[in-house]
């Protein structure tokens, strides 16, 4: 964590967007952060100042910020983007994910879920909440599937979990006795999949699956 890492929180409700800069504030250490209320001023702030972290509300007085996260990611592309609304997870949150941002806390989130997902973004690694990893994994209309792991062949969780223990390409191939090309079709597989092109990412949804590398 480094000291100054600054944190721009833009919602229009001045209450909430308080008490989140109170929860960051009371649990987090080094962490400047500032609270404005529309999409222009964020846009102005983000000019004016080096943000690392902006935890965003969707529906705004100045608009729908979800149309400028495109924007935003062109021109700031190292920031960390958190999306933290009251909108239906099931009907937003795969395609906010889509966008490649670094989770959606719902407002709606106990204080507890509300930490560990300030802390895993915090962490600059990418938050997925139980109700979303039901929306991201599961089929429409067909019983929820109970892990997240679940649309993976038996191959390629042999992959995956050679992946995760640091495997290399050539080394997997070697290990498995196929063509390299072979296992880089099974890694982009995985990773269309899983949602990802981050292996950070697969790592931390293990965890969160308590999935043992071991297993794999």
């Amino acid at each position: 964590m480094t000291k100054g890492t600054k944190v721009l929180i833009v919602d229009d409700h001045a209450i909430v967007a308080r008490g989140l800069k109170y929860l960051i504030d009371l649990n987090f250490t080094n962490y400047q952060v500032f609270v404005t209320g529309s999409i222009e001023s964020m846009k102005r702030m983000l000019i004016e100042s080096e943000f690392t972290h902006l935890i965003l509300d969707i529906n705004l007085t100045d608009g729908n910020s979800m149309e400028s996260i495109p924007e935003i990611q062109k021109l700031y592309p190292n920031l960390h983007i958190l999306v933290h609304s009251m909108v239906s997870e099931e009907i937003y949150g795969k395609k906010l994910m889509q966008l490649n941002i670094s989770g959606f806390l719902s407002k709606n989130s106990s204080e507890s879920e509300s930490l560990i997902a300030l802390r895993i973004f915090l962490d600059g690694e990418t938050y997925i909440s139980k109700n979303l990893r039901k929306a991201l994994f599961s089929s429409t209309g067909k019983e929820v599937q109970t892990s997240m792991f679940s649309e993976l062949s038996a191959m390629e969780l042999k992959v995956f979990g050679m992946m995760l223990k640091g495997g290399k390409t050539k080394e997997i191939a070697v290990a498995l006795d196929v063509a390299q090309q072979t296992i880089a079709t099974y890694k982009s597989r995985i990773f269309k999949k899983m949602g990802t092109e981050n292996i950070f990412d697969l790592k931390r949804m293990a965890e969160i699956e308590n999935l043992s590398f071991d297993q794999l």
